[in-house]
This record gives C-alpha cells, structure tokens and sequence, in this order.
C-alpha cells in the first residue's frame, strides 16, 4: 500500500480530511486491509505539513474509519450491483441503497468537534486488528466481488 497511499484522493481543511472512496483506496485495502495504518499515518503528516496544525484524530481511530468506510461503500455497491437490479423486492432497494452509496463515497474524517461520529471510531480504534482479520480477502472478495479480485490477482502474478 506504500505506492498507494499517495495516490489516494485525500483533501484537507481546517479540523477535517476529505478521502475519497474510490478504486484506488478499494483496491489498496483489498490487497492489504492492515496497510490502512501506513496510509492514516500519512493522512495525518500531511495534514500536519498543509495546514500546519495537529489533526487531532489518533491514527487508529482514522484507520478504523477509513477501513469501515471503504468496506461498506464497496459492499453496497455490491448490493446496488446484484439485489437492486432484480424486480420485487430490489427495486425497494434502490432508493436507500443508493442513499448509503452516496454516504460513503466521500469519508469525512473530522476532530471530535467537528464529526459527532468520531466517537464511534475513537471506541472502535482499539479493535483495528481484529476489524483488519475480519476484513480479509474472503470479506473484500465478497464485497467487491469475486470476479474483481481474482482479475486483480491474475495482474499481480503478471
């Protein structure tokens, strides 16, 4: 994820950073869930260097937060993808998925002031392992899809 992780789409305001949820952060925790904490540590230097100040978010809990995002944005695509394209009960679906959809393509990670869900992340930080195990290939193989992973597995033995 070292490459990676500046490449990811991040934007940076006064007690907030704004991530993007998009292939390359997907792709990048797909490959390697834990590689979430390199890439929060550097979310947090270069806060540090733009705008001169601390972040004050530990690097656990914006990993943490990072990760849940990312992972659920994926797996709602996933829904989007399968469930809400069938009659019936999809098409149920389809406004609120897409309502989620819209809620994670953009990560607001903000300080406690700012971001009334920081708490939750702030309580879920020590647990990043454990979410890292959890969120293995099988989980972002389901989430993405097996067929994407495998394609990317296929790119990487090249």
């Amino acid at each position: 994820m070292d490459r990676e992780r500046s490449a990811i789409h991040v934007s940076y305001h006064h007690r907030i950073v704004r991530i993007r949820t998009d292939e390359v952060l997907l792709g990048a925790l797909s490959r390697n869930s834990a590689g979430v904490y390199a890439a929060a540590e550097h979310i947090l230097k270069t806060y540090e260097a733009h705008m001169g100040e601390t972040l004050k978010i530990s690097r656990d809990s914006l990993a943490a937060e990072i990760l849940l995002h990312a992972y659920l944005d994926a797996f709602f695509r996933r829904l989007e993808g399968t469930v809400c394209r069938k009659a019936g009960a999809g098409k149920l679906l389809n406004r609120p998925i897409a309502r989620l959809i819209r809620s994670t393509e953009v990560i607001d990670c903000g300080e406690r002031e700012v971001d009334g869900n920081r708490i939750v992340f702030d309580v879920l930080a020590p647990f990043g392992g454990f979410i890292c195990r959890v969120l293995g290939k099988k989980a972002w193989a389901f989430a993405l899809g097996e067929k994407r992973l495998q394609t990317e597995e296929m790119k990487k033995g090249e």
